[in-house]
């Protein structure tokens, strides 16, 4: 972007060639067969500025996410996994990295006394080092707790 916030002209003609590119591509064939790689190839842009703005390619994900009231008791528990498999790499070679997310959720409400607490873990790697295909670790996590109480039913 210039100064005034507008795209220069070298951004918009990126745009417009990958865009002319892609329809050029789903006259043949159907955007799920289409990669990055070819789009790229065919209008002379580099991979990475197809990703310029940091963004990348999910390649697989799957979740478990799990909610069980117990019966008789107000009671909720809830367990959530994920694990996310994203593409990075440069144009010679590209590699899956990892992250995975657990945690879960517990809440108790007996009459007016409300309790709640969360914990999720996150961990794996981040994005890749492009010179040794290494991925940065995560080791990040959050807890909440809630208390509350209702005083007056009527409030």
């Amino acid at each position: 972007m210039n100064k005034s916030g507008q795209e220069n002209r070298s951004v918009r003609n990126t745009k417009r060639r990958l865009r002319d590119g892609l329809l050029q591509l789903m006259e043949a064939r159907p955007i799920q067969e289409i990669s990055v790689k070819e789009l790229t190839e065919l209008v002379d842009v580099n991979g990475g500025t197809f990703y310029h703005d940091g963004s990348q390619v999910y390649k697989t994900m799957q979740t478990v996410w799990y909610h069980y009231d117990v019966p008789k008791i107000p009671l909720g528990l809830s367990l959530l996994f994920m694990n996310v498999g994203m593409q990075s790499g440069n144009e010679e070679e590209y590699k899956t990295i990892f992250q995975q997310l657990i945690g879960g959720h517990v809440s108790y409400k007996p009459r007016d006394l409300s309790l709640e607490a969360s914990y999720y873990h996150q961990m794996g790697k981040a994005s890749l080092d492009y010179a040794s295909l290494k991925g940065l670790p995560i080791n990040a996590w959050m807890a909440r707790g809630k208390v509350s109480y209702n005083f007056n039913r009527q409030f």
